[in-house]
């Protein structure tokens, strides 16, 4: 969007031209350069003021065509701008230039206090009025240069430039004496910013995702498109609607769309393809501009996120008039990442012998150290698949409603859908012929890391895991020991009596 800035050196150099007299002024051509240019943005000129000679040679300044309804109302009256910078008299004191508007003599009043002002008042009018044919260049680099256009007063501003309180437009004077005009500008133009509540991700988890940018200054257009995209990949499953999305839009802490809220007949909102467009007019929202935009939605973290790239791609279209095409800002990606623990079972510390049939629960310590145990629900046709955690018994063994999961013909099982954490591996069941693991197995996902075209992705981290056969000694409480505890009590009772008996024995004789 185009915005006017604060006079520069160059500005002011132009009023000085202006003021110095007509008699130095003569019909001609000049160029105008543009500083600071963005390559790739287009930039515009418009001559408000023409550079005449009368009859008799001396110079003067008349009403560009186009810019006299910018001045005068069709009765001939002043408009706001006339009566503000074309004065029916000079100032006491003053040295302000004439011009002539169909006979009547006025005075420029175009000075060093108001010229802001002025350029923001004619980058208004610019709305209803076309730049100069041919007076509209694209950059190649920071700068652009309009050559061989005639001798006048000119307004520069960058196209669809947008920045509300910076300002970047600017005015330059073009005569005899000084027929090549410099101006510094520097446009900014509509960006995002993308977050996203939570990266590290489990499968069933609801993830929010916010979008940012700012209300422009529309000035000087009948329309402005700001037209937001994203979309997602498979492992976010996106819902096709306001309520099912959570989608809000909000200016600074107005909401302007969300279930509450529909979206105005000058706005759109389409649902599709794992995503959305969001297209709004930002000329029916000047009440808020400079405003901060978010638009904020959520998805949920399906089976295929699980050591995948898993993206959010958003960016944005911008641009007064979407027939001669909208400008594009760089597309933002803001993925997610799931991991997974496989186990890797095998048996007397040979790896090359995979033990099928060992039941295997996984569980991970709660705030406040209890046990919690991993729930899976795979996916169904109403719902999606999802992780859920659920305290131990009382007792602290696996409570009924766990995962457990059993190895197969390679020895392998997995745990899927998990974000980076401790967690440990808890065996249930030891394959046939083989002792039961003692104590749990701890485990550590770091996540993320990256598949072989740099995406993050979640980890996918194989634990070895070995399970000895033949017998054990028995345990605490088994029927071997207790034999052993029985037998021993057995003869310390007998030692003690024996030694009670001599002393007895003893004390007789």
């Amino acid at each position: 969007m185009k915005r006017l800035k604060n006079l520069l050196a160059g500005v002011l150099a132009a009023i000085m031209t202006l003021s110095i007299g007509f008699a130095a002024f003569a019909e001609g051509e000049g160029s105008i350069t543009v500083n600071g240019t963005t390559p790739g943005k287009k930039y515009e000129i418009y001559k408000i003021f023409d550079l005449t000679l009368s009859d008799d040679d001396a110079a003067a300044y008349t009403i560009d065509a186009d810019w006299e309804s910018f001045f005068f109302n069709a009765d001939g009256s002043k408009t706001e701008a006339g009566i503000a910078y074309l004065l029916d008299a000079q100032p006491a004191g003053g040295e302000l230039n004439q011009i002539v508007h169909n006979g009547t003599v006025y005075y420029m009043n175009i000075t060093e206090s108001n010229i802001a002002a002025f350029a923001n008042t004619a980058h208004a009018y610019t709305a209803v009025v076309e730049p100069d044919a041919s007076k509209t260049a694209e950059a190649d680099t920071t700068s652009v240069t309009f050559t061989g256009i005639p001798l006048g007063y000119y307004l520069v501003l960058p196209v669809d430039a947008t920045e509300p309180g910076t300002g970047y437009g600017s005015i330059c004077s073009l005569t005899n004496a000084s027929p090549d005009g410099i101006i510094n500008m520097k446009g900014e133009y509509p960006t995002i910013d993308k977050e996203v509540d939570d990266q590290d991700v489990e499968v069933g988890q609801t993830v929010r995702w916010e979008v940012t940018g700012k209300v422009p200054d529309t000035t000087g257009y009948e329309q402005f498109v700001w037209k937001l995209h994203d979309t997602m990949s498979a492992g976010l499953t996106f819902g096709n609607s306001i309520a099912t999305t959570n989608f809000v839009v909000k200016f600074d802490d107005t909401v302007i769309i969300d279930s509450t809220h529909p979206t105005a007949s000058h706005d759109s909102l389409v649902f599709g393809n794992n995503g959305f467009v969001l297209t709004m007019d930002m000329t029916k929202y000047q009440a808020y501009v400079g405003q901060q935009i978010t638009v904020s939605y959520t998805a949920v973290v399906n089976d295929d996120a699980v050591c995948n790239y898993t993206h959010n791609d958003a960016w944005l279209e911008y641009g007064h008039d979407p027939d001669d095409g909208l400008e594009s800002t760089p597309h933002i990606d803001v993925p997610v990442y799931s991991s997974r623990i496989i186990v890797d079972k095998y048996g007397d510390n040979n790896e090359d012998n995979k033990l099928e049939g060992a039941k295997f629960a996984l569980y991970k310590l709660g705030e406040n150290g209890e046990k919690l145990y991993y729930k899976y629900t795979a996916a169904t046709t109403d719902e999606g698949a999802k992780v859920e955690w659920i305290p131990a018994n009382a007792d602290g063994s696996v409570p009924e409603g766990a995962t457990i999961v059993t190895t197969d013909s390679n020895g392998s099982a997995s745990f899927v859908g998990l974000e980076s954490g401790i967690y440990y591996l808890q065996e249930t069941e030891a394959p046939e012929g083989y002792n039961l693991l003692t104590e749990p197995v701890q485990i550590t996902v770091l996540a993320p890391t990256e598949d072989e075209n740099g995406n993050q992705v979640g980890i996918s981290l194989t634990k070895p895991i070995n399970n000895n056969s033949g017998s054990i000694l028995p345990e605490t409480g088994g029927i071997g020991t207790k034999l052993f505890y029985v037998v021993g009590a057995v003869l310390l009772v007998g030692s003690a009596v024996m030694l009670v008996v001599r002393r007895r024995v003893g004390y007789d004789r």
